[in-house]
């Protein structure tokens, strides 16, 4: 459809607000409601199990114009004055154009929901105008504490970085709406009660939405509940933000109860912030890089946790190769004790046989059991993976003790290392967008094999000596050529087992040695640079020094 042919009646809602606050809750909420987010939209996960009605289309232009103005969804420096003037932003107008063509090519109320749209509106509302649509937003707002301590558990953020984005995204949104009809949501209110908080947006929108019609109210109750809330508070950490901690509450209350004027003032304050914390932005990601290098390493109070990726691919038959295509992956973040990582499939797929990497990184891996689940009902489970076993990466070793220990482990030494496993019962399923693998593990950093290790080489030695002695007792009897010939091979291979094991054992312990040395040297390097970081925790920063 062309914009001149647009109705000039029709409305889109633009969804704004930082990560974890409320966006997505809010945004499914209109969804019940008869509001349409499209098509495309990324799929529900562990951080979102209800879904984030985000088309992957208009994540990947924001990501795209965020890229093309030299920054990033997650930058803490400031976007450029001019970021819209460049060159490369013509295209992508034009992007931003066609996909409004194919959004309102039918009627119905859009909405549009992404984050990064704080930043990237006036693009979007610029390409807009030129459709005759009226442009209406909601800016959702959450405890700026519950939000930094949500980023860390879902993406490993240090609460620095995320009060730095928490006052980025909200100060944008705020400035780039002010000149359009617009409300703003706090999350404890949607969650409190949805019913009146919906009513409100859609007076002080015009919106429209049937919140009369039958069985539309149960749909609501159903998709809004407490449950949303799944991030406390850490007000010790909070507070030894100093600085960044009072700005983000006080843009908080400000936007609850809107005051235009206090804002403007915090923007000045923000401003200059940003610009002092530019040198220690470069720190904090320095030492974010040396936790992510060592999960298991307490460096005292750690800044962030780190991220990784489990990833699951499959094929319709046992003697199938291994497509690229059939891989589903999950981002998670570290802690410390048992994981839970849900890995869901995207579409619908035949499954014989599953190949998975647990981690991407080299890892020793405690495998409680593994569950393949299609919504509540349980379609295969693995208590013990090495029983369903058909191929391993080469760079994948079993240590699990066989007679000692209940729980499967595994020693990865590469971030590539692989099971191959086939379905309890010699299966082959049809599976759909409603299943999933849940993962239950616990990982910590390879050299925590070392003990396993050293436990496996003393069971092959004993296996030796034990095959030795019967070896000397068959030599002084007459003994069948072909039991000669099995003990032989037994004996060979677990010869070659042990050699093996010793190797890597020691190539580990080399390997571990170097790691930590490197990490003694970059905690040198950064201990001074860590003092004056403390001063950005306490807020000394901003403290004019004359």
């Amino acid at each position: 459809m062309t914009p001149s042919s647009m109705s000039v009646s029709a409305k889109c809602i633009f969804v704004l607000g930082m990560h974890r606050s409320g966006t997505s809750a809010l945004t499914g909420l209109l969804c019940q409601f008869g509001a349409i987010a499209g098509k495309d939209l990324l799929p529900a996960n562990d951080s979102n199990p209800k879904g984030f009605f985000e088309s992957r289309a208009v994540v990947d232009l924001n990501n795209a114009i965020l890229q093309a103005a030299g920054s990033s969804w997650d930058d803490m420096q400031a976007l450029p004055v001019d970021w819209q003037r460049p060159p490369e932003m013509q295209p992508l107008r034009s992007d931003i154009a066609a996909l409004f063509s194919s959004l309102f090519v039918a009627e119905g109320l859009r909405v549009i929901k992404d984050p990064r749209l704080s930043k990237t509106l006036p693009l979007w509302l610029d390409v807009l105008m030129e459709f005759g649509v009226q442009p209406v937003v909601v800016i959702c707002v959450r405890e700026p504490g519950t939000v930094a301590q949500s980023e860390k558990l879902m993406k490993g953020f240090p609460s620095l970085k995320s009060l730095l984005l928490y006052l980025d995204y909200g100060l944008h949104a705020e400035l780039h709406s002010r000149n359009v009809t617009r409300t703003i949501v706090a999350y404890s209110d949607l969650l409190a009660d949805w019913q009146g908080v919906l009513k409100r947006v859609d007076e002080e929108l015009g919106l429209g939405l049937p919140l009369e019609a039958p069985g539309l109210a149960a749909r609501g109750a159903d998709f809004i509940s407490p449950g949303l809330n799944r991030s406390q508070l850490d007000v010790g950490e909070f507070q030894r933000c100093g600085t960044l901690a009072e700005m983000a509450h006080t843009l908080y209350e400000a936007l609850r109860v809107p005051n235009a004027n206090e804002i403007d003032v915090l923007r000045q304050r923000f401003i200059a912030y940003q610009g002092d914390m530019q040198p220690w932005g470069v720190v904090l990601q320095h030492v974010q890089a040396i936790e992510e290098r060592f999960p298991n390493v307490d460096l005292g109070q750690r800044f962030s946790y780190p991220r990784m990726q489990s990833r699951l691919s499959w094929t319709d038959t046992l003697a199938a190769e291994f497509d690229l295509a059939n891989v589903v992956l999950s981002n998670w973040v570290y802690r410390a004790g048992r994981q839970s990582v849900h890995l869901s499939f995207d579409r619908r797929c035949v499954v014989e046989k599953f190949r998975l990497t647990f981690v991407n990184r080299p890892a020793y891996v405690r495998v409680h059991s593994l569950v393949l689940r299609q919504g509540s009902a349980v379609l295969g489970r693995w208590e013990h993976i090495r029983e369903w076993l058909i191929g391993q990466s080469d760079s994948a070793f079993d240590l699990t003790d066989r007679a000692n220990d209940a729980i499967d482990a595994w020693l990865f030494l590469d971030s590539k290392s692989y099971v191959d496993i086939k379905l309890p019962g010699n299966q082959r399923l049809s599976l759909d967008l409603h299943c999933h693998l849940d993962l239950d593990i616990e990982v910590a950093d390879s050299s925590a094999a070392v003990n396993p290790l050293l436990a496996k080489l003393g069971q092959l030695s004993a296996e030796v000596i034990k095959l030795r002695k019967q070896w000397q007792a068959r030599a002084t009897k007459p003994a069948k050529e072909k039991h000669v010939f099995a003990l032989v091979s037994d004996l060979t291979d677990l010869h070659g087992l042990l050699q093996q094991g010793l190797q890597m054992r020691d190539q580990k312990i080399v390997a571990q040695q170097h790691l930590f040395d490197h990490m003694r040297e970059d905690l040198l390097r950064a201990e001074a640079q860590l003092d004056l970081l403390k001063d950005v925790m306490i807020g000394n920063l901003d403290d004019d020094p004359f």
